[in-house]
């Protein structure tokens, strides 16, 4: 018969100690990852949960979704899909998980397995079976789409590409501006703040002259730093328009009143005077409370603007919009370009070269992700949106078509497998 003396009580409570410490430990880690998601902090989030589940943490189905999740938002793909395949052989996993399994095997380029579980997922939503069809049909055309030649030869820029995310946001007559993520201590500050959904540094501009003969292999300098500086946030895409005298600044703001990470983009604007960079203001009538509004550029005549934003109004997730310039030299009121161009899903990242427009979205027949899509005309008069295909869209996110001024060529910025980082620099030439 066991008798209870001090040494075995003192024993048995370190043992009980030990395992409330653990207890509480697996406790707050899952409180810190909880934390991270609702702070939409994804590439902390992904790894916490995934921590735990490792230990043999039992965890909802709630917070594999969140798992999953994490890891799609933070570009972590081969992640999500391992996550999404192990939530769906538990009971009760919800639908949508099942969708989003099938949009992570596409942007993989896996469409046979995407397109068996897009026919598993059950939902009676109209715009969910509206975008279950767009992506059933994605599909089925990919592999024609993939295998057809193209003469176009789109290569990576070797100069301007880094680990981190890099993307050509403007021409002008004499260079382009990129914005990147990619930091280089030779023209950076070594120590910078980190965007926790993505575990990068921050955006910045850059202004980069490709074909100079005194730097033609080095990012040029910082862009306007004197007018950015008060923002410790990502900046851009940066729009200059061709003569290189006025700048529309897309930066990301967090949301006033927000206390769940939600963030917004905000559209800002300078022009040079005597040579140097006016104050940023913000673009009165564009702006929304509460919505975003970024990804702005302006045709050829300077008397239209076109952006993207989710504020009211709109047929989707973002939609591009446009609006004119006034006698007073103002933005008039925004008005959507319609329905052949926007979606019920995302559009955004417009360009403008000659009356057609360029943007990428995920809410027309595509190979996965963000493609690439032309469509003529103006405001909201658009022909059928036309995808680039191959080699300009891809399983990735491909974003960021802008063409040279004389059309002869031009870059593009894509996550597609084989780059160097989350985002890389492409050009090609030829007229599209």
């Amino acid at each position: 018969m066991f008798r209870m003396t001090k040494r075995n009580s003192i024993i048995a409570a370190l043992l009980l100690l030990t395992a409330a410490a653990q207890a509480q430990e697996q406790k707050s880690r899952l409180q810190l990852a909880d934390e991270a998601y609702q702070l939409e902090q994804y590439a902390v989030a992904g790894p916490l949960y995934k921590e735990l589940t490792d230990k043999g943490k039992k965890l909802s189905s709630g917070h594999w979704l969140k798992m999953a999740h994490s890891f799609r938002a933070s570009g972590q793909l081969q992640h999500a899909a391992g996550v999404y395949r192990q939530l769906l052989e538990q009971p009760g996993a919800p639908a949508s998980a099942r969708y989003a399994y099938a949009e992570t095997l596409q942007r993989l380029g896996a469409y046979d397995s995407a397109r068996a579980q897009y026919q598993q997922y059950a939902t009676a939503n109209a715009d969910s079976l509206q975008l279950r069809r767009t992506a059933l049909q994605s599909c089925d055309s990919a592999a024609a789409w993939r295998s057809q030649s193209s003469p176009v030869n789109l290569r990576p820029i070797h100069s301007l590409n880094t680990p981190g995310s890099d993307m050509v946001t403007a021409v002008t007559d004499k260079g382009i501006v990129v914005v990147s993520t990619g930091y280089r201590p030779e023209i950076r500050e070594t120590q910078v703040p980190n965007d926790k959904r993505m575990r990068q540094p921050f955006y910045k501009a850059y202004y980069y002259e490709p074909y100079s003969s005194t730097n033609p292999n080095l990012y040029g300098e910082e862009l306007a730093p004197s007018i950015f500086k008060s923002f410790a946030t990502h900046i851009g895409p940066v729009f200059v328009n061709r003569a290189g005298d006025t700048l529309y600044a897309t930066v990301t703001m967090g949301r006033k009143g927000a206390a769940n990470g939600v963030r917004d983009l905000q559209l800002w604007q300078s022009v040079k005077k005597g040579g140097k960079w006016a104050p940023l203001t913000l673009l009165p009538g564009i702006n929304l409370a509460g919505y975003s509004a970024g990804h702005a550029v302006v045709n050829n005549a300077g008397d239209v603007l076109y952006f993207m934003s989710d504020r009211p109004g709109g047929l989707g997730q973002t939609d591009i919009w446009y609006s004119e310039k006034q006698a007073d030299g103002n933005w008039g009121e925004p008005k959507n370009c319609g329905r052949f161009v926007n979606t019920i899903a995302a559009e955004g990242f417009p360009s403008m070269h000659e009356g057609v427009l360029y943007f990428s979205s995920k809410g027309h027949p595509g190979l996965g992700g963000y493609d690439v899509y032309r469509a003529t005309g103006a405001r909201e008069n658009w022909s059928a949106p036309q995808n680039l295909k191959a080699p300009f869209s891809s399983p990735g996110d491909d974003v960021s078509f802008v063409l040279k001024p004389d059309g002869s060529g031009g870059y593009l910025s894509s996550d597609k497998a084989g780059g160097m980082g989350s985002d890389d620099v492409y050009r090609f030439e030829g007229k599209r």
